[in-house]
């Protein structure tokens, strides 16, 4: 199947009517007459509608005919502009939003410490259920023809015991936090995909230095989390940090770094030379995308991650 390659106005006039014809076609008619509202759903509904979509909606036909790749000088990086139809990009915001940070309050409605440590991270492990967000998005990667190398796409493939993915990591970024410059750990295999929704953001890259490198290999190796122990989820505070720091300390003096903007409905994945030779971070301003809710007078992002451990679960 051809892809896309289309300019940012070609991608800007992506018709409504498609997702109205796919949203009657998935749910019937809307009362709306006006368009479809995407900001109804409350969580619980939002989750019935996701299990039907996870288990019928077609992803050649609904998914990969949308938006285009986008070039990058970065041997292993793949960018898919607006691959994810708006209307599915707000859903799975809402839906990982109520499961992951029901409780979790903006940074800017935060006053002191006492609420305690605050959730922007969680965690699945283990294979992905049929009826899962985990398992559409991991169908996205299996049906596109250029986002993953064709070596990591035969370990998932027809016959073989592996899944493509077991493990998930949802990011949730409010406006001021990112993620320092890493190389994602040793004990992940080639490929890391990321999927993003709600607002936007600046991924960055960089050539990984020694130290770099190290530290995705030593951390694995001292680590103390059994993760081969661990199905289902998991939400922490780890890892993550305020846009001072993403933007700070652990950078070089000097860095040459590659700059993206990642829009609601963004696909990107990192293989080779991308995936062990240069680091991702975030940085810490996060923008409202055409998705964002227009009532969000602090446009949040929450971004999943989908990778493979080396070895796989409970080997």
């Amino acid at each position: 199947m051809a892809l896309k390659h289309r300019t940012t106005e070609d991608t800007a006039r992506m018709s409504l009517t498609e997702d109205q014809e796919l949203f009657r076609e998935l749910f019937g008619d809307s009362d709306d007459e006006g368009g479809i509202d995407h900001h109804t759903y409350e969580a619980s509904t939002a989750g019935l509608k996701l299990t039907e979509i996870c288990k019928t909606i077609s992803v050649r036909e609904t998914i990969l005919d949308r938006g285009h790749v986008e070039e990058m000088s970065i041997p292993g990086l793949v960018v898919h502009r607006d691959l994810i139809p708006p209307w599915l990009s707000q859903m799975l915001f809402e839906y990982f939003e109520s499961t992951y940070f029901a409780d979790t309050q903006l940074v800017t409605d935060k006053v002191g410490s006492a609420e305690g440590p605050r959730i922007n991270q969680g965690m699945y492990f283990g294979r992905f259920s049929e009826d899962s967000p985990f398992f559409l998005l991991e169908r996205i990667c299996r049906a596109h023809p250029a986002l993953l190398p064709p070596s990591v796409l035969a370990r998932g493939g027809q016959g073989s015991q592996e899944s493509l993915f077991d493990q998930a990591i949802i990011n949730l970024y409010d406006n001021g936090e990112g993620i320092s410059d890493h190389v994602d750990l040793m004990r992940f295999d080639n490929a890391v995909v990321g999927f993003s929704f709600g607002g936007s953001c600046e991924m960055r890259f960089r050539p990984a230095t020694r130290a770099d490198k190290l530290k995705a290999s030593g951390v694995h190796s001292a680590s103390k989390t059994p993760y081969s122990d661990i199905t289902g989820t998991v939400s922490s505070t780890q890892g993550r940090e305020t846009s001072e720091a993403a933007a700070g300390a652990s950078e070089p003096k000097a860095p040459t770094y590659h700059r993206i903007r990642i829009n609601a409905g963004d696909v990107y994945a990192m293989s080779g030379e991308a995936r062990y030779e240069w680091t991702h971070g975030i940085s810490g301003s996060c923008t409202a995308s055409a998705s964002t809710r227009p009532s969000a007078a602090h446009p949040r992002r929450i971004s999943v991650t989908l990778r493979k451990l080396l070895g796989g679960l409970n080997p």
